[in-house]
């Protein structure tokens, strides 16, 4: 029997991510034949009201989500939301969806290792600058992890939250590298600021993530 082809499944997690992703895929997507991936419709304003860290109540509507990304025949799960995965990795199910789930944790930290890279400044949401859950995984990969002081933390999730509502802006971009230019090894671990990189001056897990995704076609 043939191997059925690789095809990416992305679940519509809110406008401005989804659209990020489909843009930065096409942008990478160099064969003449269009990128095989699908789009699966996902009730995002539900999830959205237990984020950051409600898993009780994450944990069933995360469930239904990687249900209808196996029945939509998708080969390669990737989930246009950096804090879900901090999710995705508390819950239990099967060890063949998960191998389908491309990680930007796990694309984090392979490109650091690859760049020698042994301490960052880790740049999200206020809630993943404030808590230990992305900074864990990867002291637990021997990457040393720093924030920004609490004056920056405020003003980069006023600007991620502006973002998240209106989409990429200069003023915004610009604003974000002031922001984080007096840091060292800067890893944006957010979609709406991956949206203000366009010059990849930082690096971001969303573009790590997207580029592991595409190794797998």
């Amino acid at each position: 029997m043939k191997n059925q082809p690789t095809t990416i499944g992305i679940p519509a997690l809110g406008r401005q991510a989804t659209d990020f992703y489909l843009d930065t895929i096409n942008s990478k997507w160099t064969k003449s034949a269009p990128c095989p991936l699908l789009t699966v419709a996902v009730d995002f304003e539900r999830i959205n009201e237990h984020l950051p860290d409600r898993y009780s109540a994450l944990s069933p509507l995360l469930g239904c989500m990687l249900e209808d990304l196996e029945e939509s025949g998708a080969s390669v799960f990737l989930v246009p939301n950096i804090t879900l995965h901090a999710a995705l990795d508390r819950m239990e199910f099967d060890e063949s969806t998960r191998r389908k789930i491309v990680s930007p944790m796990s694309a984090g930290v392979e490109a650091m290792h690859a760049r020698g890279i042994h301490k960052i400044t880790l740049a999200g949401t206020r809630h993943t600058m404030t808590s230990r859950q992305i900074a864990d995984y990867y002291e637990t990969e021997e990457i040393a992890v720093e924030f920004p002081s609490e004056s920056d933390i405020q003003t980069l999730d006023r600007i991620r939250l502006k973002v998240f509502k209106e989409g990429y802006n200069e003023t915004l971009k610009n604003k974000m590298e002031r922001v984080l230019s007096g840091y060292k090894n800067v890893v944006l671990a957010c979609t709406e600021l991956s949206i203000l990189n366009p010059e990849k001056t930082f690096t971001d897990m969303a573009r790590l993530q997207i580029s592991a995704a595409l190794r797998q076609l």
